[in-house]
């Protein structure tokens, strides 16, 4: 990998403003090989970690793996039966087929074998010693990739899983097979380019419209337990599985010409808050703006953002002495330890007040401490993340502590359709019947979304008129709930309403609300996602013709028809970065801390 890692960042000539006036966002899916979603031309960045099994026996029964600190194996257990030990990964996870098809080439440094399963065959009379041509068809599922022999002094490594296909020679945005395909110009092998262009260009024209990405997804936050930048991966990682480097943030940024949303770890030390930014302000152009957030969804108290409410709660708790002696009265009362059972299914008052407490000011920190890393006058913007219609909420946030005079924008979810997958009787109706209460229903339709983006911009309006209302994520979110979830019935109207032209309409009233009722940025959940909960993609999958997806549609009529409004949101950020900034040398960061 290193002649990866010593061209990939080549500084990029700024991007023209692709939709400068914009008005929404958009939220990735997780990084995984089973969303549909391709970021990277090299696809085993968003590989399976390596499985340990037999070469003829188990798929992962034979761990521990011999691996280094960026994630390549070492060495391999040859006295292991069945054939000794391998490593397995999957590159796609998908019974539906929905990736590409076709010739892909794996590249690779060091001596050993790889051997391919599933949808792929390796091309022997194609292939070279560190170089496999592979043919895959995604019909048959899923695409197997095993390093079954490796040599110990010479370990294979650095293995490159490059996508069928190339870009259109001058456009980072037009995928192409052959030359005929891009206009007169040539069709360019993603061979002759990964390098210094990581990211699909299919990926990168869907994104295209949107003025900012939020990367809650590529950074794992829900359910997150890490603390320190150590455990975070650099450029030069194995794979991103889960957790994509800051560099790669910012170079997605730069590439769109959008601002970066980034939410970080509930856990997360002064130093990682202080690395991440620093690595992402070193790559990131002038112009691009940086939302920050903590955590997500920090108030639920369903698994796994219930882990994010807990250890705010403990924290608060620790912090707060007039809260202790409550917190401590949870699911086992007065053995010292705080917030059992909390947030479900012990409700404690206390606990509440001082995760929330904690929260706040927390936020507050992680704000001041980022404005450090980025400089003076830096371009910003403090989220403090609540939820949608929780004016109590709102308020105990906003009003704790003078966070208020600190924060930018209160950010909410104002999602419809949830309510329809608790109900059992659902599963029965008609599409007719379900886009007819979705149309008129105050308790789980859109008017109900509305009602609560109407609830959020007057509370703001009367009490922190400076705070802007935006949406961390937004949409329609059909999912059977509980027992709900395998009921074939609702599972089959939920998908068939997803890709009903009445969607669209539904998508049109509701995106025209969200500005009419006050709020500014809206930004949706999500842009890719072919497996449930939720159906939040505007896409079920990365190369969905467009003309298939009445909620793409939406959007991008949206756009098109409603730019942004709110004050400045056409004018690009100040371009106040510096340059030479070298996020490598941490101590020079950490001295100048706040």
């Amino acid at each position: 990998m290193a002649v990866l890692a010593a061209t990939l960042w080549i500084p990029a000539a700024p991007a023209a403003a692709q939709t400068p006036a914009s008005p929404l966002g958009t939220n990735l899916s997780l990084l995984r090989e089973w969303t549909g979603e391709w970021p990277f031309v090299d696809a085993f960045k968003h590989s399976r970690p390596w499985l340990a099994g037999e070469r003829f026996g188990c798929w992962d029964c034979a761990g521990p793996l011999d691996l280094d600190e960026q994630g390549w194996v070492r060495s391999l257990d040859t006295t292991r039966p069945n054939g000794g030990q391998v490593a397995n990964t999957l590159l796609f996870n998908d019974a539906l087929g929905r990736y590409p098809s076709g010739r892909y080439i794996v590249l690779y440094s060091g001596s050993g074998t790889l051997e391919y399963g599933g949808s792929a065959t390796r091309d022997a009379a194609a292939s070279t010693p560190g170089r496999d041509v592979v043919e895959v068809d995604a019909t048959l599922g899923n695409f197997v990739l095993r390093l079954v022999a490796t040599e110990v002094a010479n370990p294979l490594r650095d293995i490159r899983v490059l996508m069928p296909g190339g870009a259109c020679a001058g456009d980072l945005f037009a995928a192409c097979r052959v030359d005929g395909e891009c206009g007169g110009a040539a069709c360019v092998p993603f061979e002759d380019t990964y390098a210094t262009q990581p990211f699909h260009p299919t990926f990168l024209a869907n994104l295209r419209p949107y003025r900012l990405v939020r990367f809650n997804n590529w950074m794992d936050v829900d359910g997150s337990t890490v603390q320190e930048l150590t455990e975070w991966p650099g450029p030069d990682a194995a794979r991103y599985w889960g957790k994509v480097p800051a560099e790669l943030l910012a170079e997605l940024a730069n590439r769109l010409d959008a601002d970066a949303w980034i939410s970080l770890p509930v856990r997360a030390s002064d130093d990682f808050a202080s690395g991440f930014v620093c690595r992402l302000r070193a790559r990131l152009e002038p112009g691009r703006k940086v939302w920050l957030e903590y955590g997500n969804e920090v108030w639920n108290g369903s698994h796994p953002f219930s882990m994010g409410t807990l250890w705010t709660a403990e924290r608060g708790c620790e912090r707060f002495a007039d809260l202790a002696a409550g917190c401590d009265q949870d699911a086992t009362p007065g053995n010292g330890i705080y917030c059992e059972g909390f947030p479900w299914p012990t409700a404690n008052a206390s606990c509440l007040t001082a995760s929330r407490r904690y929260f706040s000011e927390r936020s507050v920190e992680l704000w001041n401490l980022a404005a450090a890393r980025l400089g003076p006058g830096s371009p910003l913007v403090r989220v403090m993340a609540s939820q949608s219609g929780n004016t109590g909420h709102h308020s105990a946030l906003l009003g704790w502590n003078g966070a208020a005079a600190e924060a930018d924008v209160l950010s909410v979810a104002p999602y419809f359709g949830f309510g329809y997958g608790l109900d059992a009787a659902v599963g029965g109706w008609t599409l007719d019947q379900l886009f007819a209460d979705l149309a008129t229903s105050a308790t789980r339709g859109v008017p109900r979304a509305i009602a609560a983006m109407e609830i959020d911009a007057d509370f703001l309006a009367a009490n922190f008129p400076a705070v802007a209302l935006v949406s961390y994520e937004g949409g329609q979110h059909l999912e059977g709930v509980g027992p709900n979830a395998t009921d074939p019935a609702m599972n089959a109207l939920f998908d068939a309403a997803n890709r009903d032209p009445r969607m669209g309409t539904l998508y049109a009233q509701y995106l025209a609300a969200w500005p009419t009722a006050g709020g500014t940025l809206f930004t949706h959940f999500k842009n890719v996602s072919q497996w449930r909960p939720g159906r939040g993609g505007a896409l079920e999958y990365q190369d969905q013709p467009h003309a298939e997806s009445p909620k793409y549609g939406a959007l991008m009529e949206h756009i098109e028809q409603h730019p942004c409004a709110w004050e400045g949101c056409a004018t690009p950020a100040p371009e106040i970065f510096g340059d030479g900034f070298d996020c490598g040398d941490l101590a020079r960061w950490q001295a100048s801390a706040p």
